[in-house]
């Protein structure tokens, strides 16, 4: 069963395109597309061998294990920058993850209210 993640986007740094990011997972094997939203895309592929921690509490198998790494890449594209929405991405927006950190960022939002409220804001 292949598992997709949701696509992400973002606005290249000097604005004229956006680069479009997508992660699946099917079995042990990890597939990510990547290129230009509307030009040739470029797939690699990465099959993952082995678990971690093996004859551990919290052994891993190559589908779980390639499960979590691509979980791991999607979580790092967000965090450098990419976007879940291409019209985000096309007026320069950025998902919580970065203007909170991870999570929903309500305390983050919470906690930036309030010193502002203290600060005059």
């Amino acid at each position: 069963m292949t598992t997709t993640l949701p696509t992400l986007y973002k606005r290249n740094s000097n604005a004229t395109a956006i680069q479009q990011w997508t992660i699946s997972v099917d079995d042990a094997t990890i597939t990510t597309v990547y290129g230009q939203v509307g030009g040739a895309m470029q797939t690699t592929n990465d099959t993952v061998t082995q678990g971690k921690n093996l004859g551990k509490k919290n052994a891993t198998t190559p589908e779980q294990q390639a499960m979590l790494e691509a979980e791991a890449q999607h979580e790092r594209k967000r965090k450098a920058g990419y976007v879940a929405s291409l019209e985000q991405a096309q007026k320069g927006g950025l998902d919580e993850v970065i203007e909170f950190g991870a999570g929903t960022g309500a305390l983050a939002v919470q906690l930036a209210q309030a010193l502002g409220e203290r600060l005059g804001r």
